[in-house]
């Protein structure tokens, strides 16, 4: 399975408890008339860390922060960071890795 077809059946098989959206993340650039710039877009910290789909749970609108892993990739220390962030403002995030593992995440029984 590919990291975008994870996203997906993690989107379509937490519907029922959970709106989740994309949160691309990275630097855009631009330039015109001899100017360049940059553009940082995603929800997290600057320079990465933010997680492939947030949104809150619909039984309480509790914010979701969630990182969808395949293969051998971890977390890395952005995502690590931005994971403690999240859960010190009383949302819930994590590592899914399967639908079933974000379904743990969104009930809140995935251990820190």
């Amino acid at each position: 399975m590919t990291h975008g077809e994870l996203i997906n059946e993690i989107i379509t098989g937490t519907a029922h408890v959970a709106a989740l959206f994309r949160n691309p993340s990275g630097v855009a650039k631009h330039s015109k008339d001899g100017k360049k710039w940059t553009v940082p877009y995603g929800v997290g910290p600057r320079g990465g860390g933010g997680h492939d789909l947030i949104g809150w749970r619909l039984s309480d609108a509790r914010f979701v922060s969630i990182d969808a892993k395949v293969g051998r990739d971890r977390l890395s220390e952005a995502q690590l960071k931005w994971m403690r962030w999240v859960k010190a403002a009383g949302g819930l995030a994590g590592e899914a890795r399967s639908v079933e593992d974000a379904l743990a995440i969104i009930e809140g029984n995935r251990p820190a």
